[in-house]
């Protein structure tokens, strides 16, 4: 787990759009060789600096910087002939490069060897050849334990702190770490005007036809001189252009930020291309670098969502002992929403005697241990423990680990449903039958950006008293939210659509062990997943959920509840008679009846061979 000893800041990226840069080169007038450093830290390194690590162990480490199109393109030609990494002694077995990409073949490789305190220097037996297209510049090797050594600044940059624990790159940017101290020493002619553009950014990924569209991007003064002004112009598929005179000056070295609010109305549902460009500079300047002028993205619109519920998936199991720690953090982040369908796959550590065995699948998704959860099976950017949908729960300080999550379900809730989800059931506690019927309609764009899409039903059962204590609690810990069976596929039956709705249908009979009157059937519409397929490309788009009915189970009369005089004395229910009483939040989560907060229980009575429901206010 990527650790940071200063302030770690959650930024939830709602849709980051990728850029593509113009292909054109115009003829350059350049200037005289100069030195330029290529990076996003400052020169000196300050003596109290906080080092990034692996906490607690040894690993393989990794850090890189990305110096993109708009920079690069000014210094086609030249060549990059050190490369200087800041860091704490203490790593071994480093190994400076240049790549086109985190994850492929180095055009420049040269040890370093073991770190020391400050910046660690390699001049390049072979200097790279500069062509003027992105590159990532970065160093890998190992990281004893103890040892925290890679060091960052307190300003965050785009591009300037992607890291890797055991071969997994992750890009911490508006995560709190600030800019690596990596840096290339590069030697070209620059040219005496270049107005860079880059960094293209879409504040969403889906808008709704009547929402504004946001864009922004910067703009860098890569040349000698000063610029005066220039025009801006985009289009967006083929239509109009529309230009824009920004007369502001921007001196050499210099950096803006642009951004543009423009109305969605006047283009219909789908995607859509947009070109941004630089089309003038003022004074009659002509802009010797084509390659960094342009960049394109897209974006997408909608008329019709729908209604999105959540799905909270947990990984527990009864032998380990920081899972009720994990129960307390999810009950506590959902306390206060109506849009959250919670499953317990009882894996993780191990497997107990409530797993099942389509759950051990589920660490598939790049499970590590429990407790862990995954909203949506989505990847939420915040989280940087994991590069996967799966992120741990086990904080001590329940209330501050649901505030994460509970950012977590947040980031999930904002990605518009273009599918809903019903459910129909019945059942026959007579023959203990059970009917499932699910129903469900998609939007016009839907097919857009999941051609394929699998419906999965699963039961669910609440109040169970496992045979086993549970670790870290004790013999009367409820286990609620339990997976008891998938009906479909392990990830879900294809769904066949037929005028752009569905109806999958379904029937089982319940095992005897099982308690009708406390479970649920929950339909979930998911991205297909398999062997093959990336576990962060497997997102569910909506949920549902819904009780089963049984009539046997709340079978004690208004009369007879009433006569059983259920009220509450000094924080404790009681009722007359020798009866049984479970008390639960009204999340779910069975209680102790003792010392109960102030507000509403659920109150289960049983009386015999009969049982029944109520609500109770603790004042």
């Amino acid at each position: 787990m990527i650790m940071n000893p200063r302030l770690l800041i959650s930024v939830l990226l709602l849709g980051i759009i990728t850029a593509v840069y113009g292909q054109s080169q115009t003829l350059v007038q350049k200037s005289e060789i100069e030195q330029t450093i290529l990076g996003y830290c400052s020169n000196e390194i300050p003596a109290k600096t906080n080092p990034i690590g692996a906490q607690g162990q040894a690993v393989s480490i990794g850090a890189a910087i990305r110096i993109p199109v708009s920079k690069m393109a000014g210094l086609k030609g030249g060549k990059i002939t050190k490369i200087r990494i800041g860091t704490k002694s203490g790593l071994t077995g480093i190994y400076v490069w240049i790549r086109s990409s985190l994850d492929g073949k180095a055009e420049v490789l040269q040890r370093l060897g073991n770190t020391t305190d400050g910046w660690n220097e390699v001049a390049l037996d072979t200097p790279y050849e500069i062509t003027g297209e992105e590159i990532y510049i970065g160093y890998n090797g190992k990281q004893p334990a103890g040892v925290m050594a890679v060091l960052a600044n307190e300003e965050e940059q785009k591009g300037a702190t992607y890291l890797s624990i055991e071969n997994e790159w992750t890009d911490y940017y508006g995560k709190g770490f600030g800019a690596l101290y990596i840096q290339a020493i590069a030697q070209a002619t620059l040219p005496e005007t270049d107005l860079a553009i880059g960094d293209f950014t879409m504040d969403k990924t889906f808008y709704k036809t009547d929402d504004p569209l946001n864009f922004s991007f910067n703009l860098s003064n890569e040349g000698t001189k000063s610029i005066n002004g220039y025009s801006i112009s985009y289009r967006i598929n083929d239509g109009e252009e529309i230009t824009e005179d920004i007369n502001k000056s921007i001196n050499a070295g210099a950096k803006e930020t642009y951004s543009k609010e423009i109305p969605a109305n006047d283009y219909g549902e789908g995607t859509h291309q947009i070109k941004v460009y630089i089309s003038k500079l003022a004074d009659g300047a002509i802009d010797e670098i084509a390659l960094n002028d342009t960049l394109e993205g897209t974006f997408s619109l909608y008329e019709t969502s729908y209604p999105h519920k959540i799905l909270l998936e947990q990984f527990t199991t009864i032998n380990c002992v920081n899972c009720p720690y994990g129960g307390k953090v999810l009950t506590t982040a959902i306390s206060e929403r109506d849009d959250v369908v919670w499953v317990a796959h009882h894996v993780g550590y191990g497997t107990d005697e409530l797993t099942i065995s389509e759950s051990g699948d589920y660490l598939n998704f790049g499970v590590s241990g429990a407790p862990a959860a995954m909203v949506d099976r989505t990847k939420i950017p915040a989280a940087t423990d994991t590069n996967y949908p799966p992120f741990g729960i086990g904080y001590s300080n329940t209330i501050a680990g649901a505030k994460i999550v509970t950012s977590y379900m947040d980031y999930c809730a904002a990605i518009p449903a273009f599918v809903s989800v019903s459910i129909e059931n019945e059942y026959d506690p007579q023959t203990r039958q059970l009917s499932i019927t699910v129903n469900g309609e998609r939007n016009a764009i839907f097919n857009t950006f999941y051609p394929k899409a699998n419906i999965s039903v699963f039961l669910t059962e609440n109040g169970i008293l496992a045979k086993t204590a549970q670790s870290g609690a004790n013999k009367n810990y409820v286990h609620n939210h339990v997976l008891r069976a998938i009906l479909t596929e392990t990830f879900g039956n294809n769904i066949e659509w037929e005028n752009n709705k569905f109806t999958y249908t379904t029937t089982t009979t319940l095992d005897e062990a099982w308690i009708a009157g406390r479970m649920n059937v929950i339909a979930i519409v998911n991205k297909p997943f398999d062997a093959q397929t990336s576990p962060n490309d497997a997102q569910v788009l909506n949920v549902e959920e819904s009780a089963i009915d049984d009539p046997t189970y709340d079978s004690i009369t208004e009369q007879q509840l009433s006569e059983l005089n259920l009220h509450v004395e000094n924080g404790r229910v009681v009722i007359t008679g020798n009866h049984d009483l479970e008390i639960y939040t009204t999340n779910g989560m069975r209680v102790q009846n003792e010392a109960l907060p102030k507000g509403f229980y659920l109150i289960r009575i049983i009386a015999g061979d009969n049982t029944t429901h109520t609500k109770i206010f603790i004042p």
